[in-house]
């Protein structure tokens, strides 16, 4: 063995015709024969040797819960290349594509190259690296990831959320249609035949309708669809007959001596746009709060209108009243609908305050958001409290009468967050299109401070109680039969 090094070290150190002359110690020599020569082999780190292809890891896209494409690109440097895909669900892969390699050419030109991965686990997050390999070594690119798709729901099941951002939502039911409402913009709608799978449907008013009256704050809209024996709808004329849709909303209006928040009114003769504004909320009487729709001597700056029409046919409008007179508490109210549904019938009630511990936001407890539902004879009235960034929830108080007096269940609150779900409230009720029973229709977040995406669990009654008592099966995450 020595005599073979010693062999090599006189040939390192022999010059050749024209050559630079090398020399190399003993040691450096050694450490030469010992360091490894570059290969192609799969799974290694990026090798330095001039003329390797020059490799780029790209994006993941057409991202299913089975599959996806990922990408790169990649230049020979002028030498036969070939390449693939390494991935798999840790940095040490396991699997590549294609296989054999595809080739890539022997210029020198950036090529861009893709493939398609199969047979993936549904919601598992996947690395992968493109790699390319020529007669001078092989390139690995960075490493880069992409999630696939959760699982599809099993058939006749649906998993929540059923929609992205959309707060403060509620949704009507017309015939085989539902059409959802939501804070935003002009109001955003989304269209629905089961309330599972939603579709964007437009908004409400457009820049050009908008309310001049309204500066700002377009929170928590509700509609209404009535029949108009005459084809009045607000200030719209209608065929006869004609469903008339009313949408009743929040708008900030600086022009009252203190700026507040009012409830609006608009109509249309189709559910999904074309509103047209019919002002604020009025009774025929003015305060120095303006109209009853932005408040009154007892209390002011009203928001989260919600309508309801009693099986007599007398229409009341629920909403928040933000102040009392003083400024320092909020309040559930109520007031009469005039038939034209556009007007107010004298003057506001007030229903309830915070009095639970569960609605505290800050140094004050908060409720708003509310809505009516009458079942076996008695007035259920849902409402929403506590920290709408945090620890949102709902709860609801029972009476006997549309106006009251209303008394807080124990129970409350019947919907709060889990680990997985923050925040649930701004709900609103609707039936089901598959059973016909009562569903909640809401927001949450899946993590603090990430956008409050659509939800629906079913309301379960219980009528064996006197009177009956009222819960929500959720906030769920996992399948759930269709509502």
């Amino acid at each position: 063995m020595v005599a073979c090094v010693v062999a090599l070290l006189a040939a390192a150190v022999v010059p050749s015709a024209n050559a630079d002359v090398v020399r190399l110690s003993r040691q450096a020599a050694l450490a030469a024969l010992a360091r490894p020569v570059p290969t192609a082999v799969s799974g290694v780190a990026a090798r330095a040797r001039a003329g390797a292809p020059t490799v780029t890891t790209g994006t993941a896209s057409n991202v299913t819960a089975a599959s996806a494409t990922v990408g790169g690109t990649i230049n020979p440097n002028g030498r036969g290349t070939s390449y693939h895909f390494d991935y798999g669900t840790t940095t040490a892969y396991g699997s590549l594509a294609p296989s054999p390699d595809a080739l890539a050419g022997s210029d020198s030109t950036v090529h861009t190259v893709s493939v398609s991965l199969t047979g993936l686990l549904p919601g598992t997050t996947y690395n992968f690296r493109l790699v390319g390999t020529n007669a001078r070594g092989t390139t690995a690119g960075a490493n880069a990831t992409f999630t696939t798709a959760p699982a599809p729901p099993p058939a006749g099941t649906y998993t929540n959320p059923v929609f992205g951002s959309f707060p403060d939502p509620m949704a009507l039911r017309t015939s085989v249609d539902y059409y959802a409402y939501a804070t935003g913009a002009y109001f955003p709608i989304l269209h629905s035949t089961d309330l599972v799978n939603w579709s964007t449907a437009g908004s409400a008013f457009t820049a050009a309708t908008f309310p001049t009256w309204s500066s700002g704050n377009p929170w928590a809209p509700s509609a209404l669809a009535v029949s108009s024996p005459d084809g009045r709808c607000g200030t719209l004329q209608l065929p006869a007959g004609s469903l008339c849709f009313l949408l009743y909303y929040t708008g900030l209006n600086n022009g009252l001596p203190t700026a507040s928040n009012c409830i609006g009114v608009a109509a249309s003769a189709r559910p999904d746009g074309g509103f047209v504004d019919q002002g604020i909320l009025d009774n025929g009487t003015t305060t120095v709060r303006g109209p009853v729709g932005c408040g009154d001597g007892g209390g002011y700056s009203n928001i989260d209108p919600a309508p309801f029409i009693d099986t007599d046919g007398q229409a009341y409008l629920y909403f928040e009243t933000g102040h009392n007179a003083s400024g320092a508490a909020a309040a559930i109210s109520v007031v009469k609908l005039a038939p034209d549904l556009v007007h107010a019938l004298g003057p506001r009630t007030e229903l309830f305050t915070g009095t639970q511990a569960w609605e505290q936001r800050g140094t004050v407890k908060i409720v708003e958001g509310p809505w009516m539902r009458r079942h076996s004879s008695r007035y259920y009235l849902f409402y929403s409290g506590g920290d709408f960034q945090a620890d949102y929830a709902m709860g609801y108080g029972v009476g006997t009468s549309p106006l009251g007096p209303f008394a807080k269940s124990q129970a409350n609150p019947i919907l709060r967050g889990t680990a997985s779900v923050i925040g649930p409230g701004g709900g609103s009720v609707t039936t089901g299109a598959a059973t016909g029973t009562d569903q909640m229709i809401y927001h949450a977040r899946s993590a603090a401070g990430q956008p409050r995406t659509l939800r629906v669990d079913r309301l379960v009654w219980n009528d064996a109680s006197s009177p009956a008592t009222v819960a929500v099966n959720g906030p769920t995450t996992t399948p759930q039969p269709l509502p």
